[in-house]
């Protein structure tokens, strides 16, 4: 019948619901154990080496060779440092993990790492053209 339709209908509908939320609960649980464990004075903030040195973790170092890597962690702290304090709050580095995980598809605590391709195969696609 059309009310029992209905009736599963909405069950799934919750259940997705409760996914959902329980998918949040072990991002905040990560985001809470990657704070503290790079949070290495227990000051309540990240300062930026212990800011870069989560970065590094988070395999972010990959996406940004070199001297951009640097130029990268100085720009995201001064942007995710939104109450000016030189220091990155538990709130602050939500926001910013947040975003990393948009962007750059940051999973369980981990940047895909990048696939370089092989000089023969840059080589074969370059001749091709």
């Amino acid at each position: 019948s059309k009310k029992e339709k209905k009736r599963k209908k909405d069950k799934k509908s919750k259940k997705n619901k409760r996914k959902d939320s329980n998918k949040n609960e072990v991002d905040n649980d990560l985001i809470e154990k990657l704070f503290s464990k790079f949070d290495f004075n227990h000051d309540g903030v990240l300062d930026t080496p212990e800011f870069m040195s989560c970065l590094i973790q988070l395999g972010f170092k990959d996406l940004f060779p070199g001297d951009q890597f640097k130029h990268k962690v100085r720009e995201c702290f001064k942007q995710y440092d939104k109450d000016g304090s030189g220091g990155i709050t538990h709130a602050e580095f939500k926001t910013f993990y947040m975003w990393l995980q948009k962007e750059h598809g940051i999973k369980d605590g981990k940047t895909p790492r990048l696939k370089r391709k092989s000089s023969s195969k840059l080589k074969r696609q370059a001749s091709v053209k």
